[in-house]
């Protein structure tokens, strides 16, 4: 039996032709988009963001200063944003002799802040004084680094966090990498400078403080400065040795290293991106040889006690490590390093005072006349996310869970320990993605009305 060819089937027909030929259109389209837009892409999916700079002003005090009224200047703070409109934002600060480049690698998988952003994040990088990329370099004094962790938590973080609060209308999480943990306790006590530069403490303002953020996150945070390998104790394994830091402990205890420090204006580090990234394929005839030699080397360097301090060599790969060294390596303000030193000595953070050169001198008075940081730890009753590598010779994992996670009295606080991280590599090592900035995501998510 033939088949008939109704008006209905005609019909029937003629639209099934035309959905057919829609769709391979359509198909067609959505190829070239995808073929066009492939290239900007990155590699988990997203359009590579651009960073936007924003500008904080702060008043700043300077030591160098002799005259009441020029001992205050006012410098210019930069923040690097990618920006994510109606998100939660964070604020990202670095430690000791970084800039923003610790948070966001050059090497993109390694870039801690566009992980955030893909997250769903609104990130902004605070650059604290005399810090920062090119683009996003903050501002520093003519002449030296005169400056403490008290400075940093009187006058930088205030700033950035207001620039962060006025953009977003939105508190931000605050998350700080190893001396900036020490720097937002400063500024959540309420400690302030009179006219005079004399250190003062405020209940008041570390009540309105408080009010400005909506939680910490402590990485690899500076709660004191302790070991439990002490020297002179004798190192009889790798795991001890990950537990302790006799470089520090030896040089905190000469007086000499006290003297040299404060005859500087700053100490530099310039030298380890010139160390990590000779070019030495631009030397005739043998430059191929000596490249190929010196990358060999460098392999074994971060295998280094000295490189030890910042990387673990086998959470780090090298081609990040020297990236980091062209742009992230900041030089050093001697009374920070004169802080630590103290910290180290009395086994407790305090604000900066000026220790004799022979200790037995004087320098209890001077200790008593300072503040400290245990006590106003105390006072701290916002949400804290305390991480801690177990690689880390700088911030040892055990100071962090009892000088900075048990001592905290916040109701709401949580403690993780990472496996195989160093200091600088517990946000830019191979595990930071999974075993870092996961929980942190995840606690976010928890702290967070988005």
């Amino acid at each position: 039996m033939s088949q008939r060819f109704t008006p209905q089937f005609r019909l029937r027909n003629r639209v099934h032709v035309a959905t057919k030929k829609t769709f391979a259109s359509l198909e067609i389209f959505v190829t070239l988009v995808t073929l066009l837009t492939l290239p900007l892409l990155s590699t988990t999916g997203f359009a590579s963001p651009t960073p936007v700079r924003y500008n904080a002003f702060t008043n700043a005090r300077n030591f160098n200063s002799t005259e009441l009224d020029s001992a205050w200047v006012k410098i210019e703070l930069a923040l690097k944003r990618y920006e994510r409109p109606g998100a939660q934002p964070v604020l990202l600060v670095h430690g000791l002799a970084q800039n923003d480049r610790i948070w966001d690698s050059r090497i993109e998988r390694f870039s801690f802040a566009k992980a955030l952003y893909d997250a769903g994040y609104d990130v902004w990088i605070g650059n604290l004084r005399n810090a920062g990329t090119d683009g996003f370099r903050s501002d520093g004094f003519k002449t030296g680094s005169p400056w403490s962790v008290e400075d940093y938590g009187i006058s930088d973080l205030p700033s950035l966090i207001k620039t962060v609060t006025e953009a977003t209308h939105q508190k931000p999480f605050f998350i700080g990498h190893s001396l900036a943990a020490w720097a937002i306790e400063a500024y959540l006590s309420g400690l302030q400078f009179d006219r005079s530069g004399a250190l003062q403490y405020s209940e008041s303002a570390a009540r309105e403080n408080t009010k400005t953020i909506s939680g910490i996150i402590s990485i690899a945070g500076a709660y004191s400065l302790s070991w439990p390998v002490s020297f002179p104790s004798v190192i009889s394994s790798s795991e001890e040795f990950y537990q302790s830091n006799y470089e520090f402990e030896i040089a905190s205890k000469i007086p000499g290293v006290f003297w040299g420090v404060r005859q500087l204006s700053e100490i530099p580090l310039d030298w380890v991106e010139s160390l990590v990234n000779l070019p030495l394929e631009q030397v005739p005839v043998i430059g191929s040889m000596l490249e190929k030699w010196y990358g060999d080397l460098e392999e074994s360097i971060t295998r280094t006690p000295l490189l030890s301090l910042f990387f673990y060599s086998k959470n780090s790969n090298l081609e990040m490590v020297k990236e980091h060294a062209k742009d992230g390596m900041e030089s050093m303000a001697p009374k920070l390093i004169e802080q630590l030193a103290n910290s180290l000595i009395d086994q407790e953070p305090r604000t900066y005072f000026k220790r004799s050169l022979f200790p037995f001198i004087h320098a209890e008075a001077k200790r008593e006349e300072c503040f400290s940081y245990a006590d106003l730890r105390k006072a701290n009753r916002l949400p804290i996310l305390f991480i801690g590598g177990e690689k880390d010779r700088l911030a040892n994992v055990e100071m962090i869970y009892h000088e900075g996670y048990l001592k905290s009295k916040s109701p709401d606080k949580t403690f993780i320990r990472v496996k195989d991280s160093g200091h600088l590599d517990i946000i830019t090592g191979n595990l930071a993605k999974t075993q870092v900035l996961t929980p942190i995501i995840r606690w976010l998510g928890s702290h967070s009305s988005h």
